[in-house]
């Protein structure tokens, strides 16, 4: 019987996860009643799952072609038998490795050579199936969202792949008594069932698009949430491996991280000279009931301006909770918190 996993079972920088209760909690009090959600910054889907009812409409979006495979598998996916993903899973676990695209780029770096030509073999044997119509959308997406989530289960990183760590060695930290390595990398990669739900339904969606082309074209919105990068560290490049192996364009890669170029998917929101400029694109061309936002103090955008921007189309509330999540673009920053505005919006 092949194992399951939760949306919630990777590693991802800047997820919000543990400030949820905190986001339920704001929402509960400030918009009690709703029926249409949109997270248009979802990286790992987790706030879209967590909101995702059946009586209620979500629309979820990343710009990043991994991220939106897991937002289909766990928040629009109609049409997925489960019983055929089991015994296709089992099959795929069960290839031999073969040396591809990924052994010939990545041994020895984020992964180990056995589990290189393992990914090549999966990989190719997931186009094949697509490309034969024996899975539909629905079911190569799903299948996408397993492969990478096992990647990053046997990735040797901390959190992000802008670095690999040194050595496939559990047992070495550095002077400083930290640990150098990732134990779970020297482990066979498994392919694991995500774990659906039965709350998909047809009134969900899912986009991989710019947000700020994509707010245009939505209209009816009782919550629009925004949870946009505000360090100036670009997601493409952050998690550049597993957007590689889930696209299977096979792009030439450079310098020791092995970046492949994702130019087209960089963030102006990361941009110290363009993230209010977007930002007040973005608001000024949307047509939601009540904007939810959540960014930290030390973001690229200050307080001020966010209050600024939100409150020249209609009442802001401002919440706050101390929370150790993403730095900025130093090294350390003491008293992180994050903010959570709450912008009911004039008529």
């Amino acid at each position: 019987m092949v194992s399951t996993l939760e949306i919630g079972n990777r590693r991802y920088y800047g997820n919000k996860t543990k400030l949820l209760p905190f986001l339920d909690k704001v929402i509960s009090k400030e918009v009690p009643k709703w029926t249409t959600f949109v997270d248009i910054f979802s990286g790992t889907g987790s706030v879209a799952n967590y909101f995702n009812q059946d009586d209620k409409q979500i629309i979820a979006n990343d710009i990043l072609f991994h991220n939106f495979c897991a937002l289909n598998t766990w928040i629009s996916a109609t049409k997925i038998r489960s019983n055929s993903m089991e015994k296709i899973i089992t099959r795929l676990n069960n290839l031999k490795g073969k040396k591809g695209y990924v052994f010939k780029n990545f041994s020895n770096t984020f992964i180990t050579e056995q589990n290189a030509m393992k990914i090549d073999s999966i990989r190719e044997k997931i186009e094949q199936l697509k490309n034969s119509k024996i899975i539909n959308k629905d079911e190569y997406y799903f299948l996408l969202t397993s492969l990478f989530y096992a990647v990053d289960k046997c990735s040797n990183i901390i959190t992000q792949y802008e670095a690999y760590l040194k050595e496939f060695n559990p047992n070495l930290y550095d002077s400083q008594g930290r640990q150098v390595t990732y134990h779970g990398a020297l482990k066979e990669i498994e392919l694991r069932m995500p774990k659906l739900s039965n709350k998909n339904n047809s009134l969900n969606k899912v986009y991989q698009t710019d947000a700020n082309k994509l707010i245009k074209k939505l209209n009816d919105i009782d919550i629009l949430y925004l949870d946009p990068p505000y360090t100036c560290r670009q997601y493409c490049n952050n998690y550049h491996f597993l957007e590689n192996i889930v696209e299977w364009k096979k792009p030439k890669v450079f310098g020791k991280a092995k970046k492949a170029d994702f130019t087209n998917k960089k963030s102006k929101y990361s941009s110290r000279s363009n993230a209010r400029e977007v930002f007040e694109d973005l608001i000024g061309n949307t047509n939601a009931k009540t904007i939810i936002m959540s960014y930290n103090n030390h973001g690229i955008l200050k307080p001020n301006e966010i209050l600024e921007v939100l409150n020249g189309y209609g009442k802001t509330k401002l919440y706050s909770k101390d929370y150790n999540g993403a730095h900025v673009c130093t090294s350390k920053i003491n008293g992180n918190k994050e903010l959570l505005f709450v912008s009911k919006l004039l008529a």
